[in-house]
This record gives structure tokens, C-alpha cells and sequence, in this order.
């Protein structure tokens, strides 16, 4: 008897699911840019709910950067993290260009400084 082989649904499927290494890179340039950009775990969780409906907690988006979720569960995670840092970037780039670039200052409006104080 012959191997049966695959449906084109299937195959279709197997594109959209992202290995374990695609999630583990996903993961540490998440944790990377939401840093970069001024954003706790807990803001992330927050924002999730406001935009799709899902509010998560800030120990999962913890235990999503620190690959501790089931792969089921980073694979539903993903995308959503994925939209939310788009839109984080493109919202960050535009209040930086309206704004004329605060370098020197953080999301809150306070001033950092590498500077030590006398």
C-alpha cells in the first residue's frame, strides 16, 4: 500500500506554525524591543486588552520571554505580541518625530541621565 500524502490544508498549516527556534528568536527580540522602547511586562499584558479583547497578566508575558509557556500557548501568543509591537514601534516613531526626537528623555517625561549627580 502506498504512503498517503499530505492535503494541501495541511501543508497550508504547517507554514503558519513556527518552530520552537522561530519562537525563541521571536522571544528574546520581543523582550529586546519592548525594553528598548520603555514598556513593562505588565504594560504589554494591559495593552493586549485594550487592543484585542485579552487581557494577560504581566507573569506571562514573563513566561512567554523566558520560554516557560507551552508551545500551544507561545504559538497563540505570537501573533498578538507580534501586531502589538508593530503598532508600539510605529506609535513610538510617530510621537518621536511630531515631538522632534526627546533622546534624552524617557516615556514618562522624565530625564535620564548616564551622568552622575553632584
Amino acid at each position: 500500500m502506498l504512503p498517503v500524502a499530505p492535503t494541501s490544508a495541511s501543508v497550508d498549516d504547517d507554514d503558519d506554525v513556527p518552530t520552537s527556534d522561530d519562537l525563541e528568536v521571536f522571544a528574546r527580540q520581543f523582550k529586546q524591543r519592548r525594553i528598548k522602547l520603555g514598556f513593562t511586562q505588565a504594560d504589554v499584558g494591559l495593552a493586549l486588552g485594550t487592543l484585542y479583547g485579552n487581557v494577560f497578566s504581566q507573569t506571562t508575558i514573563c513566561r512567554f520571554e523566558a520560554l516557560q509557556l507551552s508551545f500551544k500557548n507561545m504559538c497563540k501568543l505570537k501573533p498578538l505580541l507580534s501586531r502589538w509591537l508593530d503598532e508600539a514601534d510605529a506609535t513610538s516613531s510617530d510621537l518621536t518625530s511630531s515631538v522632534g526626537g526627546l533622546s534624552g528623555v524617557d516615556r514618562l517625561g522624565t530625564r535620564v541621565s548616564t551622568a552622575a549627580k553632584l
